[in-house]
């Protein structure tokens, strides 16, 4: 029993004098019954508006009403028919589902309830599987769970009755206990180290909630967001394990896709696609996959379109449309890998991607090439999709990042640990990839009984030495065998690439480096400490932007070939840009003018000498 009011919000569409006159009576008879209940019916005044006085009432209620009628369902999704009407429930729906999500989709207080003539249709996707009330039948069952009152109460739990201690052989009592016994083996690790969080690992990311909430809000009005942020922020981890699980919420079943548009998005997508998409029977022709690379370059809408009614009829055959999330991951490399001819085609397929209604695009791009992105997208498209994330800096974040994944696994923090990582991580700007890495190193080296400890934490070398410390093994090696060295000199130039003085990840083929033994020798043991990773199974690249910074071998490295890096992109970028126009020359008849072969070349013929020499 409680010993205090209780508050109840009732939330309800005005869709009829019937069903208002109905609420009204419901909020009568629970203000009857002890339970202060309100609704908008007994305000007549509000000094600052609806909209704050409806988010006030939901957070001040003990309990939240939610009196579900098809009516209500359509503006809670936001498919009113009138302009203008339903923005009460809209707003409501925005407060009801921010809380939702703020507490991982646990609902502890929102409460559908069916009119006479209600049905469970009507009830809003976040609450579908949360009890529900018809009333007025219930309503006794319903005042019982309001007011704390099962009808089956639980008996008192009584003494706990002692018991003597069973006979120890002296043997075994006698055995001290191991000082530096190894950790459980069967606790999988809750932190990514420099990997991006997952979609299957959102219960372990902390500290982003206002951040989803503000992208599914957006992605919920446009469709399409850019979150930009500089490296190390966590942009990829925010989309799939943030926004992605929000959205599911919201609109399951939900098609998840994640593409990086690498050398050629066609491909890439292409690929991503394929994977999703059942198993062709009989296989005639060419590999689907390159079917699909050609059509999406080709007829960019209809494949889209296909693939999108396909994905609907393999999760939910009886459902009209299956909403679709693309996430076009690590944005820049359209800019950084992507020949310019072939990223202004995929402009198309991009445009026909974001006019599907039934598509979420939502991309992630490294700051310092927002101007690209701007001029690729146009100024408007640009603005109206742009979501900025800042680093994260705050102690109370900072401290759920590093706590709660831990105690999500039942494993302690030292305080002591806490005050010297705290402080380190609010110092350096972009530290979130730094700190998931050290974090997961000392999930690795946690101690039995004090879990992650700041021992541990200064063996390491602290936040600012935690990559130097990861790779000291490699550095050892490299450093003691000179063929390992000329190997590792090769990968680098295959992983790294400098563009406008920045230097930036590439995404390396696997098969030629699996080619050269010792290249592969360095490829294993990287990949083996984190610092590598597979964006699929035929690439590898550096498993975060952050290696190029704070790694000292490669970032040296960087430094020492900049101006031949830069020119050896601008090589490439034109030999290709050549190599697509003379395919596309071949299957046409009709020659194509190229204005990077050309200014690289000077006047005279594209495919002379000197052309050829330029792009060595």
């Amino acid at each position: 029993m409680i010993d205090r009011p209780l508050r109840v919000f009732i939330s309800y569409a005005q869709e009829s004098d019937g069903h208002s006159a109905w609420v009204l009576a419901l909020a009568n008879r629970l203000r009857a019954d002890g339970v202060e209940a309100v609704i908008d019916r007994y305000v007549t005044w509000l000094e600052k508006g609806w909209r704050w006085w409806m988010s006030e009432q939901i957070e001040q209620a003990d309990w939240v009403l939610v009196v579900c009628t098809d009516e209500y369902r359509q503006r809670f999704d936001g498919n009113d028919a009138a302009a203008g009407s339903g923005r009460g429930v809209r707003w409501e729906s925005q407060h009801i589902t921010q809380a939702l999500y703020d507490d991982k989709f646990s609902n502890k207080r929102f409460v559908p309830v069916l009119p006479p003539a209600g049905d469970e249709r009507f009830i809003p996707l976040p609450l579908k599987d949360s009890r529900s009330f018809r009333l007025d039948d219930q309503y006794d069952d319903l005042y019982r769970l309001l007011t704390d009152q099962p009808p089956t109460p639980a008996p008192q739990v009584g003494k706990l009755r002692p018991r003597p201690p069973l006979p120890v052989s002296v043997s075994a009592s006698a055995q001290p206990a191991a000082p530096d016994r190894a950790p459980p083996q069967d606790i999988a690790n809750p932190y990514p180290g420099l990997a991006a969080f997952k979609p299957e690992d959102c219960r372990f990311f902390f500290g982003r909630e206002k951040d989803t909430a503000r992208v599914v809000e957006r992605l919920q009005q446009t469709r399409f967001v850019s979150v930009v942020g500089g490296s190390g922020t966590g942009k990829s981890s925010l989309v799939a394990a943030g926004v992605v699980p929000a959205l599911r919420g919201l609109h399951a079943p939900l098609t998840y896709l994640r593409f990086k548009p690498q050398a050629d998005p066609f491909r890439q997508l292409a690929e991503t696609l394929d994977r999703a998409l059942p198993e062709e029977r009989l296989p005639l022709g060419k590999p689907r996959v390159e079917r699909l690379s050609q059509e999406l370059d080709s007829s960019p809408q209809e494949v889209v379109a296909k693939a999108i009614a396909e994905f609907g009829k393999r999760q939910a055959p009886l459902a009209p449309v299956v909403p679709v999330i693309l996430f076009a991951d690590q944005f820049e490399e359209l800019f950084t890998q992507t020949p310019p001819d072939t990223a202004q085609r995929f402009r198309v397929l991009f445009e026909a991607l974001h006019s599907h209604p039934s598509l979420f695009l939502v991309l992630t791009l490294r700051s310092e090439f927002m101007h690209r992105l701007m001029e690729w997208l146009g100024g408007e498209v640009f603005a109206s999709s742009l979501a900025p994330l800042d680093a994260i800096r705050d102690e109370t974040r900072l401290r759920e990042i590093i706590v709660h994944p831990a105690t999500e696994s039942g494993v302690g923090v030292q305080p002591e640990l806490l005050s010297e990582l705290l402080p380190a991580a609010h110092e350096m700007a972009g530290a979130l990839p730094l700190l998931a890495l050290t974090l997961t190193q000392l999930f690795v080296r946690r101690d039995p009984a004090d879990g992650l400890t700041l021992a541990a934490y200064q063996r390491m070398g602290g936040l600012p030495k935690i990559v130097e410390s990861a790779a000291a093994g490699i550095d050892q090696a490299i450093d003691d065998d000179p063929l390992l060295a000329d190997a590792c000199e090769r990968l680098f130039a295959e992983l790294a690439t400098v563009i406008d003085e920045l230097p930036t990840r590439r995404t390396a083929a696997v098969e030629p480096l699996r080619a050269d033994a010792m290249v592969s020798v360095l490829v294993d043991a990287l990949r083996a400490q984190g610092l590598l990773a597979d964006p699929d199974e035929r690439h590898v690249e550096l498993a975060h932007e952050t290696l190029l910074k704070h790694w000292p071998r490669l970032r040296e490295w960087c430094a020492r070939y900049a101006d031949k890096l830069a020119l050896r992109r601008q090589a490439e970028q034109a030999a290709g840009d050549w190599q697509k126009a003379r395919t596309r020359e071949d299957a046409s008849g009709q020659p194509e003018k190229l204005a990077t072969a050309t200014s690289c070349a000077g006047p005279g013929n594209a495919r002379s000498r000197r052309s050829r020499r330029c792009w060595r």
